[in-house]
């Protein structure tokens, strides 16, 4: 699996979980880094990561959302990377998505994280962003599912690469 679907200026991809890391570039490691909690086929869960060990290499660029409902999707921003806050100009820890601006999230990006969850993949969101037409960042988004007994999905992990960023004339 890979596409999925593209909207815009988005391509939108799915993965299966055992997908080799180096499929995903810049975030091989990040997605190497999951892979290694998975055991006997179950999902990592939140607990089985060092937040302060673990992600020193990608302090910032990554989100934990708890799920709050699998379908339609809906989940809290347990945490909000402080340089994501800073590309989006706002920090929406504690901050349900579907709560969140209207410009953060478009219905394929709900429809994607359903499927993440139902399905158990990895998603890789990627395109750019223009935020009131300051700045343009393209950026790549993975999102891996979580699960406290290692089969349901309760929490996502998202990590966010900014590929580049230019002023707008």
């Amino acid at each position: 699996m890979a596409f999925w679907q593209a909207d815009d200026d988005w391509q939108y991809e799915i993965f299966e979980p055992s997908t080799d890391p180096e499929t995903f570039g810049a975030q091989a490691d990040f997605v190497a880094l999951w892979q290694s909690r998975i055991s006997d086929g179950r999902l990592p869960a939140w607990r089985d990561y060092d937040p302060i060990g673990d992600f020193t290499d990608w302090y910032g660029w990554v989100n934990v959302e708890d799920v709050i409902c699998a379908n339609p999707y809906n989940a809290r921003f347990r945490l909000f990377g402080s340089n994501i806050a800073r590309v989006y100009d706002m920090d929406l820890t504690g901050t349900e998505i579907r709560d969140a601006p209207e410009q953060f999230f478009s219905d394929v990006e709900f429809r994607l994280s359903e499927k993440l969850v139902t399905e158990r993949l990895i998603a890789r969101s990627s395109g750019p962003l223009r935020y009131e037409n300051r700045r343009f960042y393209h950026l790549s988004v993975i999102e891996m599912p979580l699960a406290d007994d290692g089969k349901e999905v309760d929490r996502v992990l998202v990590h966010y690469w900014v590929t580049d960023e230019y002023e707008e004339s």
